[in-house]
């Protein structure tokens, strides 16, 4: 009898605190989601790093990460703007690799590049195109009158919690351009193949 309360106290525990990792995750998920959509197009960068796996600032200074989203989002010739859609996040497993726990999120993206000079209608296509190669979507459309072109897509992000992140959930989006040299500056082969990324 002792025998059967003492597993059911265990897989109770153990429930309880994957619910709580799970709850946590999806808390700060929303709230990274909130930091990075603004309609405005008026962004917190300082805040969108708090959310950062901290890791990353090894590698890159966060002062040198702002000013690159800045110059990134506000260049003189296009405009970014990160669109307040339904995320529609999906959680997959969390995985615990040695005293780590991990998590890759898909959800929807939606962006709007506003271009400083006029784009003539015979260009749009050619352009159209390359954005859908560089995104991996289909889903670019133009309009002429903002002078825009608007892109949805599937994305991915990596949450990590580990000793760096005192086991609280931070973030790295997978899939941009140079990610994947990063990831490997981040993480062993190991976490990578059992993660999935």
């Amino acid at each position: 009898m002792k025998n059967i309360l003492l597993l059911a106290f265990v897989l109770l525990s153990s429930t309880l605190t994957f619910a709580q990792d799970k709850k946590s995750l999806e808390e700060r998920t929303q709230a990274v989601y909130k930091a990075t959509t603004n309609s405005s197009g008026d962004y917190d960068y300082a805040a969108v790093t708090e959310y950062t796996y901290p890791k990353v600032f090894d590698i890159v200074p966060k002062e040198t990460l702002i000013e690159v989203m800045n110059s990134v989002l506000n260049s003189p010739e296009v405009k970014i703007t990160i669109l307040d859609i339904k995320p529609d996040f999906n959680y997959n497993t969390i995985k615990k690799i040695d005293n780590a726990y991990y998590c890759l999120i898909d959800h929807n993206l939606g962006m709007k590049m506003i271009f400083t000079l006029d784009i003539p209608s015979e260009q749009s296509e050619v352009i159209k195109e390359k954005i859908k190669t560089a995104m991996e979507t289909e889903n670019v459309v133009f309009n002429d009158e903002e002078n825009s072109f608007t892109i949805k897509k599937k994305a991915t992000m990596l949450a990590i919690a580990d000793s760096h992140t005192n086991n609280q959930w931070y973030f790295l989006n997978l899939g941009d351009k140079g990610s994947e040299r990063l990831i490997a500056m981040l993480f062993d082969e190991k976490v990578r193949e059992e993660v999935g990324f």
